[in-house]
């Protein structure tokens, strides 16, 4: 879902992750509550898959690239 400036995807436990919008390999529309990945467009409450992982340090990697805070959740960054 979408948040703050944040993108947010919940893990098949249940537990919330912030996804790390990082490059051009994803493009979110945040206004329209939209994020297309790899060709296809997703929207609030759609199931996407995605590999890649989280990073060990999630205050310092946000400071790093001036992400949101998110209300503190781990980010994953999708390959």
């Amino acid at each position: 879902h979408f948040t703050d400036r944040c993108v947010v995807v919940n893990a098949e436990n249940g537990e919330g992750t912030q996804l790390a919008i990082l490059g051009n390999q994803i493009i979110s529309n945040l206004t329209e509550n939209t994020l297309v990945y790899q060709g296809k467009k997703y929207t609030e409450g759609d199931y996407i898959r995605v590999g890649g992982g989280y990073v060990d340090d999630s205050a310092t990697f946000k400071k790093k690239h001036n992400l949101s805070e998110c209300d503190g959740l781990e980010v994953f960054i999708p390959n």
